[in-house]
């Protein structure tokens, strides 16, 4: 991968310090949607080829928000295996949610850096960039803490995958 790829990538960082304010303050009883200072997320589950995947996720803000994300992803193949191949992802990106009482809805899309390794008829290290999606949907049904379920997407020109992840949510001053 050229260096024009990872400047690039490094080039949406400032973006990160153009989030606004928030426009109403947060009231006392915690009702305004001001209020809602995002989440955090962390889980397992199964990429595009039954790959074992963890991913964790921080979002920042209430109905758009900011996400830094991580996911990795490792394939426990014997040696019957056509292609084995570990991945890993970290991206940041903008996203819109909904959100009320019992749970929240997000979409979100950005930048992702992408490395690790393939091995098919021969071995081979790569890193690149990439677009990466994410889609959850998320039950709080105690006011901190809840149980969500994660879609993703990794476009890229190396090794593009998706899949589904469960994860642990905990949730801001919701």
């Amino acid at each position: 991968m050229n260096k024009w790829s990872i400047i690039l990538f490094l080039s949406f960082i400032p973006m990160l310090s153009n989030a606004q304010s928030r426009a109403l303050p947060c009231d006392d009883l915690l009702t305004s949607s001001s209020c809602d200072s995002g989440w955090m997320s962390i889980g397992f589950g199964f990429d595009d080829e039954f790959d074992i995947g963890v991913t964790a996720s921080a979002n920042f803000g209430d109905k758009l928000f900011w996400q830094l994300g991580f996911q990795g992803s490792y394939d426990f193949c014997t040696d019957s295996c056509s292609k084995r191949k570990s991945i890993y992802v970290l991206n940041y990106g903008r996203g819109f949610s909904i959100v009320n009482r019992i749970g929240r809805i997000s979409l979100s899309a950005g930048p992702g850096l992408v490395w690790g390794w393939v091995e098919d008829t021969n071995f081979s290290n790569f890193i690149s960039t990439g677009i990466v999606g994410n889609a959850q949907l998320i039950a709080t049904p105690f006011k901190e803490t809840g149980l969500g379920l994660d879609a993703f997407f990794n476009l890229n020109p190396r090794v593009s995958t998706y899949g589904l992840r469960f994860t642990f949510v905990f949730e801001g001053n919701k």
